[in-house]
């Protein structure tokens, strides 16, 4: 019996080994078809100007400035390089003290922008004016084109529990 079982074993073997032989033959004979991917790339020395909004020094109000931004492909993109972009803006200004803020993910539903940071972005989750105009510094930068009118900040995909835990309308009142 175990002669039987390995000239069986045998066998198979040579028969998958022809086989991936004349695959391997028979693909290298046949016509390649070549799809090429045409793209529009972008350099990245491309930029474009971006409002943002900062609390002002006496966090009375929100103030209007532009920045730059690597130009973006996807609605996606810019709101992804919008937000590091504004992070880095209110940490330079010491809204932010964390240098440790990543945006994991952002996503859209509806006219809504969900964006999922780490959690040390849970220095926003008091009530403070300092902490609110923060917030509404991120919610009227992303709502600034008109596309979305609503952010959802997140706290490693959950919500936080005070300003945290709501979702912010553009208020260009402030």
């Amino acid at each position: 019996m175990k002669k039987n079982s390995l000239i069986f074993f045998i066998i198979c073997w040579i028969f998958i080994i022809g086989s991936g032989l004349l695959y391997m033959t028979y693909a290298t004979d046949s016509e390649v078809i070549v799809i090429e991917n045409i793209k529009n790339t972008v350099e990245s020395s491309e930029k474009e100007k971006v409002t943002v909004y900062i609390p002002n020094s006496k966090l009375t109000t929100l103030k209007k400035m532009e920045a730059e931004i690597d130009l973006a492909q996807s609605t996606k993109d810019r709101a992804i390089k919008l937000t590091e972009k504004l992070i880095s803006i209110l940490r330079e200004e010491k809204y932010i003290k964390s240098s440790d803020i990543t945006l994991y993910n952002i996503y859209f539903n509806d006219k809504t922008i969900y964006l999922d940071f780490s959690s040390d972005i849970k220095e926003l989750d008091d009530n403070t004016q300092k902490s609110l105009l923060t917030i509404y510094s991120i919610v009227n930068s992303l709502t600034e084109t008109g596309k979305f009118n609503r952010v959802k900040i997140m706290i490693n995909g959950e919500d936080g529990t005070k300003n945290l835990s709501k979702f912010y309308n553009r208020n260009t009142s402030i």
